[in-house]
């Protein structure tokens, strides 16, 4: 169904020369993406409500996405599965995995997340094929990815100077989370190749989680 709503909604683009024939994937790709985005807010706002872990869900969702934007990892193959994986994810966070970092030394934490961020600088990003970056824009991506990595390790030490525990929990696991979909993407690209990679998320109209 979402599939077809996207083909459907980028014939008219393309029919009323919004964008070009060229860019019809680019296009179905975006249109779904930002569908599931909404579905994913809408998830993640009961999650927080239910649990009463509002601002560790915010506050996750910011660290993660901001983070995948600029690496990638994997991406779940279909929309009902990306919905629930994020949901999991979600639930996994706010209801075990918050809490349990609540109760480990605040020293620590920001000690893994700086362990994590630069562990993440060496990590080479995955770019979805609808993007079709080329040489210029991955190095500019670099950068911008840098430059966060930059700006979150700033951060871990101004949370740790105040004392946000939540905050310091909320960066490590998505940290943890970001780098662990990257890991299992470089693994199916090193398996099947980035060709057949391509093929299988042309073929079965891939999903990003939380991105």
């Amino acid at each position: 169904m979402l599939q077809e709503f996207s083909e459907k909604l980028t014939a008219f683009f393309i029919q009323s020369n919004i964008i070009d024939e060229s860019n019809r994937a680019w296009c179905q790709y975006i249109i779904e993406k930002k569908i599931m985005q909404a579905f994913f807010l809408i998830i993640a706002s009961l999650i927080a409500l239910l649990y009463n872990r509002i601002f560790e869900v915010l506050s996750f969702g910011l660290f993660f996405c901001s983070i995948r934007k600029r690496t990638g990892g994997w991406h779940a193959p279909y929309p009902w599965l990306c919905l629930m994986l994020s949901g999991l994810i979600l639930l996994l966070v706010a209801k075990i995995l918050i809490p349990i970092t609540l109760c480990t030394s605040l020293f620590y934490t920001f000690l893994f997340n700086n362990i994590l961020l630069c562990i993440l600088l060496f990590i080479k990003p995955s770019y979805p094929w609808q993007l079709h970056f080329c040489k210029e824009e991955k190095e500019a991506n670099l950068q911008k990815r840098n430059v966060l990595i930059l700006l979150f390790l700033i951060l871990n030490l101004i949370f740790l100077i105040l004392r946000y525990r939540n905050v310091l929990s909320s960066m490590l696991w998505a940290l943890i989370f970001s780098i662990g979909l990257l890991q299992v993407e470089v693994a199916i690209n090193g398996k099947g190749g980035e060709q057949n990679e391509k093929n299988r998320i042309y073929s079965k109209r891939n999903f990003i989680v939380y991105d």
